[in-house]
């Protein structure tokens, strides 16, 4: 049944208009499609009820278009908070497709970015990430260095063996991602007792949002088959939402003061993040 709806949801989401969409839609078939190329890669035969448009040519070339579309977003005048997490959709996009044009309009943002919003308070955690993504491309030390810096301040507020008590678990959460992009990318032992705690901790968590959340840091931490149950059971319960066609959906769209919730089209961000989670579940499975 899984893989049925895999298939359905891929030929839905390659109709979706892209000059329309908004940046977590893009983010999200644009990874949904890294995932589904890397089972194509891995598991050919599994990969041939998608049809040829799910041949690793043509995926790339249509992640490509999407990738496109994501530097396009950075064009446009942007709240801080969103203009942070839309430079990240980019460089993350690029670590598995890499091109040199679109890496040239992300770092130039970055440094408007750092230039202009450095120390606002509310955007440490976009920040973390930038910062680790410019280790990531560049081995810049100081980039590792300021966000190791970051972590460490984290880790210092936390409480022994428990949470972030003064946050939410929206902004828990999200401090955890950038825990997990700096595991990946600088550092995978520096904070992996405090990482692996919070994840446990969060394998618990309420509401499907901080849920989706969950199923994706367990995922990128390389803790699927360790939370197998947790992942299948919030994969089943995503799709089987329904929602109205318009207005503002919060899956992977945390909304705090001083950002304005990006508006998107419900159904089609929905089938988006569907496409993403079902594709890494799949690739934990195979």
């Amino acid at each position: 049944m899984l893989k049925t709806r895999y298939v359905e949801l891929f030929h839905k989401v390659r109709a979706l208009p892209l000059d329309t969409a908004c940046a977590p839609m893009l983010a999200n078939l644009c990874y949904g499609y890294r995932q589904l190329l890397l089972i194509s890669y891995a598991a050919p035969r599994f990969a041939e009820d998608f049809g040829e448009a799910a041949k690793p040519l043509v995926l790339t070339g249509t992640m490509l278009q999407v990738i496109d579309k994501l530097a396009d977003n950075l064009n446009q005048e942007l709240q801080p908070r969103e203009w942070a997490q839309n430079i990240v959709y980019l460089l993350e996009a690029l670590t598995f497709q890499y091109n040199g044009r679109y890496m040239e309009v992300a770092r130039n943002a970055m440094e408007d970015f750092f230039s202009t919003c450095a120390g606002r308070e509310g955007l440490e955690e976009g920040i973390c990430n930038m910062w680790c993504y410019k280790y990531y491309f560049r081995s810049d030390k100081e980039a590792a260095r300021q966000a190791k810096k970051m972590v460490d301040g984290w880790v210092k507020e936390l409480p022994a063996e428990g949470v972030w008590s003064h946050l939410t678990p929206d902004r828990s959460l999200e401090r955890l991602e950038s825990m997990v992009l700096f595991a990946e990318t600088v550092d995978s032992e520096h904070y992996s007792k405090q990482t692996g705690l919070l994840i446990k901790h969060f394998s618990r968590a309420e509401g499907l949002d901080n849920q989706v959340r969950f199923l994706f840091i367990a995922v990128r931490a390389g803790l699927c088959l360790t939370y197998r149950e947790e992942v299948l059971r919030i994969l089943e319960k995503l799709l089987k939402v329904e929602l109205p066609q318009e207005g503002s959906v919060r899956l992977q769209q945390p909304e705090r003061a001083g950002w304005k919730t990006a508006r998107c089209k419900n159904e089609p961000l929905l089938q988006a993040i569907q496409f993403h989670m079902l594709g890494l579940y799949w690739n934990c499975e195979a």
